[in-house]
Parts: structure tokens; C-alpha cells; sequence
């Protein structure tokens, strides 16, 4: 069972990204009949940081559920988790189940936003990530790809798209060059690629 879970997480981030890379041949159309792909290339970033977040979101849900079923050790973050009385009550009410944890984690996070650098790490070092580790693992891929501060990058840039209008979203169509937008993908591919590898590892 955990093993499906753990694959259906990452299936789900992975066929996220399929789908931005998938924009490509609208752009391709797009641009043999002389019309402007700037929309759809905004579009692209937004989608890949939300499969970022949306895959943060899942995957440290189901590490503190796995904590709570003595799958995982237990971080200091864990045990200091607030839950509502009501939520108590329903534990004790059915005891051979965890779902009224999957219910909390979802209420406290869901507001949440985990796609810079800083919130990620507070996340995967509540599930029990090391910093070290965290940091060596964003600058070896970073290494690899010949960049740096990609993250925080990207997250700007996302929010710059998602909420300037499209006269200033002109202004960044630098940004979002097919090679850009293509090096960014690839890279939080990778990233979450590599966390999710460490997150199984743990225990």
C-alpha cells in the first residue's frame, strides 16, 4: 500500500508535467500560422510551478500520515503538530483509521503556497529531510543544469505572469524563450525527481 501511494504521488506530478510539455505543440501551430504563443508560454510556467506545489503538498501529507502509522520516524515538527479537539474525538471514535489526518493536513496547508526555495525546505525537513542533505541536492542539480537560485527564480516569474497584465507579461517574453521554458521544466523534472527518491529512503 505504500508503494502505490508513493507512485500514484509521483505518477500524478509526472503526468502534470506531461501535460506542460504537451503546450509545445500548440506553440509549434501556433506559430506556423504566424499567431503570437506568448499566452500559451505564460501558461506553461504557471502549470509546471503548481505541479511543484501540488506535488510539496502531497508528499508531506503522506509522510506525517506514515509517521503517524509508525512507518516513518518521527521529526520534532511532527510531534509538534497542532490538531483541533474535534479531529481528536473522531481518532479515538475510529481508531483503525487515519483519514481524519489526511482531513487536518489538508485544512492547515491548504492555503499554502510550497514553490520557493524556503517553504520547500521547511517541508522536507518537517518529514525529515536534513538540511545538508536538502541543499546538496538543490546545488547538484543546479550544477548540473549551469544555473542558480532557480527556484526563487521561477516562483517570481510565476507570479509576475499570473498577475501582471499582458502588456507587462510582454515585458518578460525573454524569459520564456522554447529553450528557457524547456530548461526549466527539465529542471524541476529532476528536482522533484530527486526528492521524492530521498523521501522514500527515509525512515
Amino acid at each position: 500500500m505504500r508503494n502505490e501511494q508513493e507512485k500514484h504521488i509521483l505518477k500524478q506530478f509526472n503526468n502534470s508535467i506531461e501535460v506542460v510539455r504537451q503546450k509545445d505543440e500548440i506553440i509549434q501551430f501556433l506559430s506556423a500560422h504566424g499567431q503570437s504563443t506568448l499566452e500559451i508560454r505564460q501558461s506553461q510556467i504557471i502549470l509546471l510551478m503548481s505541479a511543484l506545489d501540488l506535488y510539496i503538498h502531497d508528499i508531506v501529507k503522506y509522510c506525517i500520515i506514515q509517521k503517524f502509522n509508525g512507518n516513518q520516524t518521527k521529526t520534532k515538527q511532527y510531534k509538534e503538530l497542532l490538531i483541533p479537539m474535534q479531529s481528536v474525538e473522531l481518532a479515538i471514535q475510529n481508531p483503525e483509521s487515519s483519514d481524519w489526518l489526511d482531513e487536518v493536513i489538508t485544512n492547515i496547508n491548504q492555503y499554502k503556497s510550497f514553490t520557493s526555495y524556503g517553504q520547500i525546505k521547511n517541508q522536507l525537513e518537517a518529514v525529515g529531510l536534513k538540511s545538508k542533505k536538502i541543499n546538496e541536492l538543490v546545488l547538484k542539480i543546479e550544477s548540473d543544469f549551469g544555473v542558480s537560485n532557480l527556484i526563487e527564480k521561477l516562483r517570481l516569474l510565476r507570479n509576475r505572469l499570473a498577475h501582471q497584465d499582458q502588456q507587462s507579461i510582454t515585458s518578460l517574453e525573454s524569459e520564456l524563450t522554447e529553450e528557457k521554458i524547456n530548461q526549466y521544466i527539465d529542471f524541476i523534472y529532476q528536482l522533484v525527481q530527486d526528492i521524492h527518491q530521498t523521501i522514500i529512503e527515509l525512515e
